[in-house]
């Protein structure tokens, strides 16, 4: 069973000067998140662009949002 916990920001001023700062944690795990993306986009083929190509033409999706889902792990560590 895996758990899913959600970040809600209770502050009810707008200043977003200091999000980096307000989730210090949060912040590790988007660095870790966009690394381990590019990782594993580098790593695409021509072979995984034209598969990658198909399901967004499948799909009516553009190829890059298409992409993003299919390189995109949330199982960050």
């Amino acid at each position: 069973m895996s758990c899913h916990y959600i970040l809600v920001d209770d502050d009810d001023d707008d200043d977003d000067d200091d999000d980096d700062d307000s989730h210090p944690v949060l912040s590790v795990w988007q660095a870790k998140a966009r690394d381990a993306r590019e990782q594993r986009r580098s790593q695409l083929t021509a072979a995984h662009r034209y598969i990658i190509e198909m399901a967004a033409d499948a799909l009516d999706l553009d190829y890059n949002t298409t992409e993003d889902f299919v390189i995109d792990d949330y199982k960050v560590t």
